[in-house]
């Protein structure tokens, strides 16, 4: 039967607030939801309205007076009131959200285990209850987060518990993986989905913004991977960070990445995003790819443990285990900066002044030290070392992270092509090392320059 009046989803939610910068400085400060406009409140205009964007496009928003002040007392939990709200985090956000909360000033429960996903509870200036929540499963390729909830509902009903626990997920997991073939193992298959963009003969959307009102000429490019990446636009000091990783991998000079993309424009001069390719294909475990391993490194090492965790065990731990592989650590030394890689010390600095300096940077600095130690060598921690503690600090993915460099190095690798445009050297390395390997062959033969 068809409801009267269907709806399509959330549109917005409206709280009472105290003052205009009071909330701006928690939702936006704390939170990192950016006010998107504010206005007067149309029907009572001596309050302001603000919107914030909570991260995934739709709107947060508050009536404010200047008059009002903040108010701790706990919201009451009568009939018709609303008990809190729960927004989305991810598990390197949440897992060091208690912590983070405490040091500002906001008790909260840590983490509660809630069987099919973790939560934690604090209340902000007004008393009002908010949830930070993250799933603890990922759904299957084409599947959604409700699917594989209600597939782990049938499980747990099959079994007859009381409530969804993670066997039921991993059951539920498996059933709705593809089958050879594509085709799904329970349920129909689902609508094709993308959250990041769309576009219409007079407008382009992307992650919920206009792209011509809301983005060109307002944010730096930059911003606009962050926004790419993370589904929403940066805070301030995520700005400052973020922007500064970016710059810190434009650029390292003829590097293999800089020689393949020359090299390629010297055969194919007509194709130059097969040039700029054949760079980032060598973004490897050793050059700017290795950030992501430095990243999996730590996130995976301080996976699900308490903020109180022994760092300096982990970290003997972390290279012991690498060690024991005959494997190089990620993230520490370099051929050429010694004793000290140059652009480590300030982006810890920048992520120290922005608030991005916690458990994952002290990790990377201690797995040096114990590195160091147990080889008997100078092994300090490289650029992408430090790139991976502050991707991690800022709850970006490790699976992600070796995208920042591929990100960054493109723009450095066009700059090379446009250089080799004018100033060629592609052919004379060609002649010379030709020339040079080849020399004990030759005799006193010249080299035959060409096809």
């Amino acid at each position: 039967m068809e409801a009267p009046v269907p709806v399509q989803g959330v549109h917005h939610i409206t709280l009472v607030g105290s003052n205009r910068q009071a909330i701006i400085d928690f939702w936006q400060g704390v939170l990192g939801m950016r006010l998107v406009f504010e206005q007067p409140n149309l029907d009572v205009p001596e309050e302001t309205h603000l919107f914030f964007d909570p991260g995934d496009g739709r709107l947060i928003t508050f009536f404010v007076r200047e008059n009002r002040e903040n108010d701790p007392t706990p919201v009451p939990e009568v009939v018709g009131n609303v008990h809190h709200i729960a927004f989305a985090v991810s598990r390197e956000v949440f897992d060091r959200a208690a912590e983070r909360l405490n040091a500002l000033g906001y008790p909260n429960t840590g983490r509660i285990d809630r069987g099919f996903m973790d939560s934690l509870y604090f209340r902000d200036p007004n008393g009002f209850r908010i949830e930070l929540s993250v799933y603890k499963f990922t759904p299957p390729p084409g599947r959604t987060t409700a699917e594989v909830l209600a597939e782990a509902h049938r499980v747990r009903l099959e079994e007859g518990a009381p409530a969804i626990a993670e066997r039921h997920l991993q059951v539920a997991v498996e059933r709705l993986k593809p089958v050879r073939g594509g085709k799904p193992m329970a349920g129909k298959r689902r609508t094709l989905r993308s959250d990041i963009a769309w576009s219409a003969p007079d407008r382009i959307v992307v992650r919920g913004y206009d792209l011509t009102r809301d983005l060109i000429g307002r944010v730096n490019l930059g911003d606009m991977a962050f926004l790419e990446l993370m589904g929403r636009l940066p805070t301030t000091r995520e700005s400052a960070v973020f922007n500064a990783v970016l710059v810190a991998l434009v650029e390292h000079g003829l590097t293999p990445s800089a020689l393949a993309a020359r090299l390629t424009y010297l055969g194919a001069p007509e194709a130059l995003q097969g040039a700029v390719a054949a760079g980032l294909l060598g973004l490897g475990t050793v050059f700017v790819g290795s950030l992501e391993g430095a990243a999996r490194m730590l996130q995976e090492a301080l996976r699900d443990l308490p903020a109180d965790a022994d760092l300096r065990a982990i970290a003997a731990g972390v290279v012991a285990d690498f060690a024991g592989r005959r494997q190089p650590v990620p993230g520490i030394g370099h051929p050429i900066h010694k004793p000290i890689d140059p652009r480590t010390p300030r982006l810890f600095a920048i992520a120290a002044e922005n608030g991005f300096s916690g458990r994952y940077v002290e990790l990377i600095q201690l797995i040096a030290a114990e590195a160091e130690r147990r080889f008997n060598r100078r092994l300090p921690v490289n650029a992408t070392g430090a790139i991976g503690a502050i991707a991690s600090e800022m709850g970006i993915p490790w699976q992600v992270c070796r995208g920042l460099g591929v990100m960054a190095r493109a723009g450095g690798l066009v700059g090379h092509i446009l250089e080799e445009m004018r100033e060629p050297m592609a052919e004379e390395v060609w002649f010379r090392v030709e020339e040079e390997a080849t020399a004990r062959l030759r005799g006193a033969a010249g080299p035959a320059r060409g096809d």
